[in-house]
């Protein structure tokens, strides 16, 4: 919906104001081809001291396979050490195939595996008939 992108875009924007996060924005000629948005991490079990998260990237799906992505990588890590972090921490849906084939090749490896369940919201009108369920 049109009033969903707007506030995207408006969130977006304060990201470049806001100090606890590091954008990186790619274009050519005025042309927008892609961004990275790192986040400074907190301090927990699965970040690093010295760690940032690589929260939110992209590039235009006309732009893959141009080496913008790895240029931004390269560029942003250059940012990134002299800021004096260490480790870049992400993580993607490995479904998500453009993904998958592309971080691992910027050096990204796997440090632990999440596994999520859902249950479909049209299965919550089900009655239970065992005598051990109370709800």
């Amino acid at each position: 919906y049109p009033e969903v992108i707007a506030s995207i875009k408006e969130n977006f924007a304060k990201l470049v104001k806001d100090e606890s996060e590091i954008v990186v924005i790619a274009e050519l000629k005025g042309q927008e081809l892609g961004f990275q948005n790192f986040e400074i991490s907190n301090l927990n079990l699965m970040t690093p001291d010295k760690g940032v998260e690589l929260c939110v990237a992209g590039v235009y799906q006309s732009q893959m396979r141009s080496g913008v992505g790895k240029t931004m990588m390269n560029e942003s890590c250059k940012i990134l050490e002299e800021k004096g972090y260490e480790y870049v921490k992400t993580d993607w849906k490995i479904s998500n195939i453009a993904s998958s084939n592309f971080w691992p090749k910027c050096g990204f490896q796997p440090v632990a595996y999440r596994m999520a369940r859902y249950i479909d919201i049209n299965y919550a009108w089900a009655k239970f008939n065992s005598k051990n369920d109370t709800d």
